[in-house]
């Protein structure tokens, strides 16, 4: 059957949850309105969606793109091997110093949590909705470089445009 969204309160911005049997049923995407960026969170659970049930025939999730393993990917994995303090640049220029976090290096770094990211900066870039971008940019400010500049980010959004292309 089709895929519920519900949109309610939750721990996180969002979440794809499916049965944990072994039929890995999907069962819905929790999104919380109150996250900074819901329609981008939207996408990004689809995204997940998308790697377990429509490239990964079967169970578990498919993806681990080298397209993905540009810039923002490689500098989250130094952190991880090296850990030390960086900077973070402020919106207004200065540099706030913070230690990246193993935990949430990891998480990052976990090939679905990648594939999501992509997916919905697919998404946010290809329909250009104003929302979606706006929810981009304060992602790309944020301490952890989750998402890619422009440019890091063209051959990733090609790869999409063939899967989409292909389907």
């Amino acid at each position: 059957g089709p895929l519920k969204v519900r949109i309610v309160s939750n721990r996180a911005a969002g979440q794809y949850r499916y049965r944990t049997d072994e039929t890995e049923t999907p069962v819905d995407l929790l999104i919380d309105p109150l996250s900074s960026s819901p329609g981008l969170t939207l996408a990004h659970e689809v995204g997940h969606w998308i790697d377990h049930k429509a490239f990964a025939p079967g169970a578990g999730f498919a993806t681990e793109t080298e397209a993905a393993e540009v810039s923002p990917i490689r500098r989250m994995r130094a952190w991880l091997a090296n850990p030390e303090i960086v900077d973070h640049v402020l919106p207004d220029g200065t540099l706030q110093p913070f230690m990246p976090a193993r935990s949430r290096l990891e998480y990052l770094l976990e090939p679905a949590e990648i594939f999501a990211r992509s997916y919905s900066q697919w998404v946010a870039v290809r329909t250009g909705d104003q929302a979606l971008l706006s929810g981009l940019e304060k992602k790309r400010r944020g301490r952890y470089p989750e998402q890619w500049n422009d440019l890091e980010f063209e051959e990733i959004a090609a790869a999409f445009d063939t899967i989409a292309r292909d389907q």
